[in-house]
């Protein structure tokens, strides 16, 4: 897959890196994921590729 000039990742790493981001804020935090994963793994994926179009994880 393609790496972004501006993170030199791809999209699947940046979409793991959100993943793994919402897993471990959900582990720490009072806040839970929503318990439809479709829904936040939708999330995810659109999180993931904010951050290989513009370089930055902005929320969808």
């Amino acid at each position: 897959m393609e790496r972004t000039p501006s993170t030199g990742k791809t999209l699947e790493e940046l979409t793991q890196r959100a993943r793994r981001m919402a897993l471990r804020y959900a582990e720490i935090s009072p806040y839970r994921l929503n318990p439809d994963q479709d829904v936040w793994e939708g999330i995810v994926k659109g999180i993931g590729r904010q951050a290989h179009t513009f370089g930055w994880p902005y929320c969808p």
